[in-house]
């Protein structure tokens, strides 16, 4: 009883975060803050449950790290309505099968990792860093977005 309880604490604690984080992803219109905030939030959740000594910090990282993963993805699907126009239904589909690969090739790398190692610190520590490129990208395409959008504006000021 006391086992079931302490795994389904991650999992409450990240639903009950993942609807107020769309919430507010949706009431403040701001996609990549909030996904970039999550995907930090987990890479730090995933770095502290690799370095944790002790059942409750391991707990709480977890938390973080479940928090997190969560929290990231309902903004994200709103991020490339952004920057597609017109039907957009093939790069989305691209996108889920990407993601749908990433459910496989994660938890692999994750086993691969705790085989050669005997830990499973090393693969939570690449996890973490899987999601600081996450970050990078989404922090990359935002850039590109805002940088576009500038110079169109500036071509129509200019006519």
């Amino acid at each position: 009883m006391q086992i079931g309880l302490i795994n389904a604490v991650p999992s409450a604690m990240a639903a009950i975060a993942m609807v107020m984080w769309a919430r507010h992803s949706d009431k403040t219109k701001e996609r990549t803050r909030h996904v970039v905030s999550a995907c930090l939030l987990a890479s730090t959740g995933f770095v502290l449950a690799g370095w944790a000594q002790s059942l409750p910090l391991a707990i709480a990282a977890l938390v973080m790290a479940n928090m997190g993963i969560s929290s990231c993805k309902p903004p994200i699907w709103s991020i490339p309505s952004l920057f597609l126009s017109g039907p957009a239904a093939a790069v989305l589909a691209a996108i889920n099968s990407i993601g749908n690969l990433g459910g496989f090739a994660g938890p692999a790398l994750i086993g691969l990792l705790k085989s050669n190692t005997g830990s499973f610190s090393i693969a939570l520590y690449c996890v973490a860093g899987m999601l600081v490129v996450s970050t990078i990208l989404t922090l990359s395409i935002e850039v590109r977005r805002c940088r576009d959008a500038a110079k169109l504006e500036l071509t129509h000021s200019t006519k």
